[in-house]
C-alpha cells in the first residue's frame, strides 16, 4: 500500500507546488492590472482632455444640456460613480492579490469565498469594457490601433482573473487530497510497540504455554482410553472366533 501511495503522494506535491507558483504569479499580475487602472483613469480623464475632451469634460457636456436645476446634481453624481467604480475596481484588485498570496504560502488560511465574487465583478467589467471599446472603435471614436491595443489588455485582464481563480479551485482540491492520503497512511501504519505491550504480550504468551502441559495430558488420556478400548473389541473378536 505504501510503495502505491508514495508515488501519489510525489505527484500532488509537484502539482501543489506548480499551482501555488502560478497561484503567486496570477495575484502579482492582477496587482500589476490595479495599477494599470490608475494610470487609464489618469489618461482618460487628464491626457486625453485635448482629443475627446476627457470623462469630467464630457460628464460637462451632457449636464450642460440638461436644466440648470439638474446640471450640478448629474456632474456630482457621475464623477461620484465613476470614482466608485475606479476604487472598487482597484480595490477588488488589490483585495485579490492579497488573498491569493497568502493561500499560496499558508496552507491553513481561512478559504474565502469572496475571491471568486470579487472575481467575477472583475471578468464583467473587462467583458463589458472590451464590449465598449470594440463598439466605439467600429464606430470610429477611437483609432484602430488605440482599440485593439485596448481590447487586449482588457482580455489580458481577464486571462490573468481567471488563472488565478482556476489557481485557488486547484490548490485547494490538491490540499484536500493530500490530506485524506495523509488521513490513510496514519490509519494503516502499524503502531510502535511500547515496552508495556511487549510485557502484556509476552504474559499472553506464557499463560498459553502453561495450559500446554494439562493439553497434552488430556490428549494422553484421550488416546489411552481408545486404546484401551480397541484392546477391549480385538479381544472380543479374538475370543469369538475361538470359541467358533
Amino acid at each position: 500500500m505504501d510503495a502505491l501511495v508514495k508515488p501519489a503522494n510525489d505527484t500532488l506535491h509537484r502539482n501543489l507546488r506548480r499551482y501555488e507558483v502560478r497561484l503567486k504569479v496570477t495575484a502579482a499580475g492582477v496587482l500589476i492590472f490595479a495599477f494599470w487602472g490608475i494610470i487609464k483613469s489618469v489618461m482618460m480623464t487628464i491626457v486625453n482632455a485635448e482629443e475627446n475632451g476627457g470623462i469630467a469634460k464630457q460628464i460637462a457636456d451632457i449636464s450642460n444640456e440638461l436644466d440648470s436645476d439638474d446640471k450640478l446634481s448629474f456632474f456630482i453624481l457621475a464623477i461620484a460613480v465613476f470614482a466608485l467604480i475606479f476604487v472598487l475596481d482597484t480595490a477588488f484588485r488589490v483585495g485579490l492579490f492579497m488573498f491569493a498570496r497568502k493561500e499560496s504560502q499558508d496552507p491553513s488560511v481561512k478559504r474565502k469565498k469572496s475571491y471568486f465574487v470579487m472575481g467575477a465583478i472583475l471578468i464583467a467589467g473587462n467583458i463589458f469594457s472590451i464590449y465598449t471599446v470594440a463598439k466605439g472603435t467600429y464606430e470610429g471614436d477611437y483609432e484602430i490601433l488605440d482599440g485593439a491595443l485596448s481590447v487586449l489588455i482588457e482580455f489580458t485582464s481577464m486571462v490573468i482573473v481567471f488563472e488565478l481563480l482556476q489557481s485557488v479551485v486547484k490548490v485547494r482540491k490538491i490540499r484536500d487530497e493530500l490530506a485524506k492520503t495523509q488521513e490513510v497512511q496514519q490509519h494503516e501504519t502499524p503502531k510502535e510497540l511500547t515496552l508495556e505491550d511487549i510485557q502484556e504480550k509476552m504474559a499472553e504468551q506464557m499463560e498459553s504455554m502453561a495450559d500446554i502441559p494439562e493439553q497434552v495430558s488430556k490428549q494422553v488420556k484421550s488416546v489411552t482410553e481408545m486404546t484401551k478400548e480397541l484392546n477391549h473389541e480385538v479381544g472380543n473378536v479374538v475370543k469369538e472366533a475361538t470359541d467358533e
